[in-house]
């Protein structure tokens, strides 16, 4: 069953792979190339270190192989970080020495770094109390551990690259558009009412068979397969119905709140926006052209007032167990009063070379 669903999550990689702009034959098979060299040394330096320290304690042994783990978890994510992105969709970050680094994506990085010592507190404050409470603490300290030694440097690295690639962007931008405050208000406010106005995913009336038959689809093969008394299968099945309405109603309140929550992000936004190579960075965002997980499929006027550039981003992102999971990210550009036809013209020929298979209709 393992390898069953292993095989299937390969699959849907390589589908998510085959449907990027990107690929081509030879490329696919370099990639798998470099993937099974990785996963190969990765497997010669856990097996030599389980060698190395087969005499030791196994307090020694345990932690030379968390070490291991560590180390070589990092190394495969740098290294298909590294493999999977073509040349063409590679950042710029090469920087002059006196050049300062903006923090926009580190800033995310370290809220995370804060998550982690709070959560640390709460499990050293719960390994106070007597067991099974203090070993459970315990436990659940050492997992976030592990998982905090392998994410955090991996995000900020991450992180610590697509700044310095905004920093290259804003140093040596295609265009550069800046907004006087008045038409930012304005423009800010259109934003969050085009939000508000947007209908909701679920709406009770409209689909409530479609919550029917996924309340029957938990109930039903709870009767059937789960062991135990019939008051207990359905007391499981009912359970199921009300983690599923939980999580129906959680969704429906973080659309309640996204208007509130784009008029805060875009007050905290400064009011210009980048062009260039590698992509655009707009109300504190980083959009990337083009990479092996997303990239621009149309750019054209949008002629709602105020006017603006509709920019549409294609994101195919890997299934759990089944085929890729392809998404769209929208983002609205205002247009300056002060930009005519020649500068969108430039956008428009710029854009055009750096993702050729895009539609962009912008003069």
């Amino acid at each position: 069953m393992t390898a069953a669903l292993a095989l299937l999550g390969c699959f849907s990689a390589w589908q998510a792979w085959r449907h990027n702009p990107l690929y081509s034959p030879r490329s696919g098979l370099w990639l798998l190339a470099k993937i099974a060299a990785m996963l190969a040394v990765t497997a010669a330096v856990l097996t030599l270190t389980a060698i190395l320290t087969a005499h030791r304690s196994v307090a020694v042994q345990l932690g030379a192989l968390l070490v291991g783990i560590v180390i070589c978890t990092l190394g495969l994510v740098f290294g298909i970080s590294a493999a999977t992105a073509p040349r063409v969709a590679r950042l710029q970050t090469p920087l002059p020495p006196s050049a300062p680094v903006v923090r926009l994506h580190r800033r995310r990085v370290t809220r995370w770094v804060h998550v982690a010592v709070i959560y640390f507190a709460i499990c050293a404050l719960f390994a106070l109390a007597p067991d099974p409470v203090g070993t459970m603490a315990q436990v659940l300290a050492g997992i976030g551990a592990l998982l905090c030694a392998i994410t955090l440097p991996a995000g900020y690295v991450t992180a610590r690259r697509m700044d310095r690639a905004v920093t290259a962007l804003e140093l040596h931008p295609w265009l550069h558009w800046q907004y006087p405050t008045d038409a930012r208000a304005v423009w800010c406010r259109a934003q969050v009412e085009r939000l508000r106005l947007k209908p909701p995913t679920f709406i009770l009336r409209r689909d409530w068979l479609r919550l029917l038959a996924l309340c029957a689809a938990l109930v039903i093969p709870g009767l059937v397969l789960t062991p135990g008394t019939g008051f207990g299968r359905l007391g499981w099945g009912f359970f199921c119905c009300l983690l599923l309405g939980l999580f129906i109603e959680l969704a429906a309140a973080e659309e309640r709140r996204a208007p509130a929550r784009l008029a805060r992000r875009l007050k905290a936004a400064p009011p210009e926006v980048w062009f260039g190579h590698d992509g655009m960075v707009c109300d504190g965002h980083f959009y990337v052209w083009i990479d092996s997980h997303v990239h621009l499929s149309s750019a054209q006027i949008d002629w709602r007032p105020p006017r603006s550039v509709c920019f549409v981003f294609t994101r195919r992102v890997t299934g759990a167990y089944g085929a890729p999971v392809t998404g769209t990210v929208t983002q609205n550009v205002l247009i300056p009063a002060a930009v005519g036809a020649e500068e969108l013209a430039v956008l428009q020929q710029q854009l055009r070379s750096r993702c050729p298979n895009a539609e962009i209709r912008l003069a």
